[in-house]
């Protein structure tokens, strides 16, 4: 009996770990892309003249408050792609979502295409509000 507990724990662990590294936070990133916290995100947002504020939520998230500066280009868009090639290439940009996940599934995304400098917000404006941080209406 304790021996079956003990395999399937490891075969828990094993599709946790697997989970996480197939969503990108855990293992080698493409280069250029980058996984911060919220504290992170708002000292790069401050101190980064250049820095593009990508919100990918949905435009019913996008009215309960955003991050100041920041553009919805809704990840689920049709146009998502045609969309985000519209940014400069060249300049970082700090992607947030409500909680991190399709934050990073549009920074590979933006990575494969050709960004250079790409920030996931783990935890994204769910962590954003939970730091005490200021959403503009």
């Amino acid at each position: 009996m304790k021996f079956n507990t003990i395999i399937f724990a490891v075969i828990i662990l094993s599709l946790l770990g697997w989970k996480a590294y197939s969503a990108g936070y855990i293992g080698d990133g493409n280069p250029g892309t980058h996984q911060i916290n919220v504290q992170q995100a708002k000292d790069l947002i401050e101190n980064g003249s250049d820095v593009q504020i990508l919100d990918v939520r949905t435009e019913g998230e996008w009215r309960s408050g955003v991050v100041e500066n920041s553009f919805l280009i809704n990840l689920y868009d049709q146009e998502f792609q045609k969309k985000v090639q519209e940014l400069n290439k060249e300049k970082p940009v700090v992607i947030i979502c409500r909680s991190g996940n399709r934050s990073n599934q549009a920074m590979r995304a933006m990575s494969q295409m050709g960004f250079k400098e790409l920030y996931n917000v783990r935890g994204g404006v769910n962590s954003w509000n939970r730091a005490g941080y200021e959403l503009k209406p």
